[in-house]
């Protein structure tokens, strides 16, 4: 398997597939969406199988739940990116 970072749009798309595959807006907060700390390791664990990614629990940790996704998105891409 071809390990790649996804795009915005995968990213979401694997989001929205935990809460019922409502459509979910990049400017949203995971506390805003209900996301809790179940959800996103779900989301996580699909993220990482579905594009062969090691996200790692420090990064998964740093995830603030405040923050809009678009933000959350480009610093899990950085952290990740130097291993993809």
């Amino acid at each position: 398997m071809t390990t790649t970072f996804p795009t915005l749009d995968d990213f979401l798309e694997l989001l929205s597939g935990i809460m019922d595959n409502q459509p979910v807006d990049p400017g949203a907060a995971l506390a805003e969406l209900g996301v809790d700390s179940l959800d996103l390791l779900e989301w996580s664990f699909n993220l990482e199988e579905r594009h062969g990614l090691r996200l790692g629990d420090d990064a998964i940790a740093a995830i603030d739940f405040g923050k809009p996704l678009r933000e959350i998105y480009d610093d899990l891409r950085q952290a990740v990116g130097s291993h993809v």
